[in-house]
């Protein structure tokens, strides 16, 4: 039964219905294909322009409908310009700045790209063939064909349509929660007393895991966000460089991390066990303040930034923290093992000044459209 629970919730996420859009649309174009009159340029047309969110298939008819276009144009070129003795020459002529492009162009363009070389070749190939076999219509047939296969997509897009800008919400809320687990992760490393080397090694290897994992979708996020303008809103202008922003504080709030991450692999246990007392960064109270941030904003009558609260807490802590003596503090500054905990140190203030520089105006998105968790 607990195989059945789990497809029975996989059949409910986007990817599962995506696959049946896929299969349902294929099927509905192919069946014109058994025919004498082909219909399998509508058919590779459409599973081209389907796809799991909106906005994304929106740019995607957008990029393959320009880039059919253009190639139409750019095919009669090359057939016209010249003859039979001259066809390669021209062909190879329009195709270098094409193949330059298709090797250089941003990969979110990447489909229409390829849409305008395949057009140029096959408007080529099929014109030669017509010339010879006396039929006729291959430029516009292809382009009616395309229309088709865009249009059958557009329909079971809508049955039901998936928001591509819910899925940024969504998918930003989940890789917050990921990087509050991680500093979670880290401070419970840190302040750890006598750890057992095999849970130390089992946490390392997770954490590595993890914030890959992390990057990997924050990437994907980074490309997401600004297609999802593509979908249009009757709430008004969708403000993707908020999201975009938030990506990027994102981004360097894990790269913080894993510089902090390294440091306390590298740091020896009686340094790092000595210095539990001496930083303010792990006062309890100011813990909770950072983990609570990655889900609820300070309230309005409290300190709004991180360092005011990190001075609140120190001046209300009740443990007097000695100062390390000159001769001390001498010996330590040339120390790897001081080089090793100021790198940790750097990396968790940098993550409070990424927090007070971006993170504040990030999140005050317009209304309709907050960071929602999954």
């Amino acid at each position: 039964m607990h195989g059945v629970s789990g497809v029975y919730e996989w059949a409910k996420t986007v990817e599962a219905i995506f696959a049946v859009k896929y299969v349902v649309l294929t099927l509905g174009l192919w069946l014109p294909a058994v025919f004498h009159n082909s219909a399998s340029e509508a058919v590779i047309m459409a599973q081209m322009t389907l796809d799991v969110y909106v906005s994304d298939q929106i740019f995607s008819y957008f990029t393959r409908l320009v880039g059919t276009f253009l190639g139409l144009i750019v095919g009669l070129l090359v057939w016209y310009i010249g003859n039979t003795y001259g066809i390669a020459i021209s062909f190879g002529v329009f195709m270098m700045p094409t193949m330059f492009v298709r090797l250089f162009a941003p990969p979110v363009l990447l489909g229409g790209v390829i849409t305008t070389a395949v057009t140029i070749t096959l408007v080529v190939g099929y014109s030669w063939i017509d010339g010879h076999l006396k039929t006729y219509g291959t430029p516009g047939r292809r382009w009616v064909l395309v229309i088709i296969g865009s249009a059958a997509s557009s329909i079971i897009m809508m049955l039901p349509p998936k928001s591509g800008r819910k899925a940024v919400r969504l998918r930003n809320a989940t890789t917050i929660k990921r990087i509050g687990n991680l500093y979670s992760l880290l401070i419970s490393r840190w302040i750890a007393s006598n750890a057992p080397q095999d849970a130390t090694s089992k946490k390392s290897v997770f954490f590595r895991a993890d914030a890959v994992s992390i990057a990997q979708q924050l990437q994907a996020l980074k490309g997401m966000t600004p297609i999802a303008k593509w979908e249009g809103s009757i709430r008004g202008r969708w403000s993707f460089e908020d999201y975009d922003r938030l990506v990027n504080v994102q981004i360097q709030m894990l790269g913080n991390l894993a510089q902090f991450g390294g440091a306390l692999g590298h740091i020896n246990e009686e340094w790092r066990l000595a210095m539990l007392h001496r930083t303010r960064v792990l006062n309890p109270n100011f813990i909770a303040d950072i983990l609570s941030l990655f889900a609820l904003p300070l309230h309005e009558v409290l300190p709004q930034t991180l360092f005011e609260r990190l001075a609140h807490h120190h001046q209300r802590g009740t443990k007097t923290r000695e100062a390390l003596t000159d001769v001390q503090q001498l010996d330590q500054f040339y120390s790897l093992d001081y080089m090793i905990y100021a790198n940790g140190m750097t990396a968790v203030l940098e993550l409070i000044v990424v927090y007070r520089r971006d993170w504040t105006s990030c999140t005050q998105l317009p209304d309709g459209y907050a960071v929602e968790y999954h």
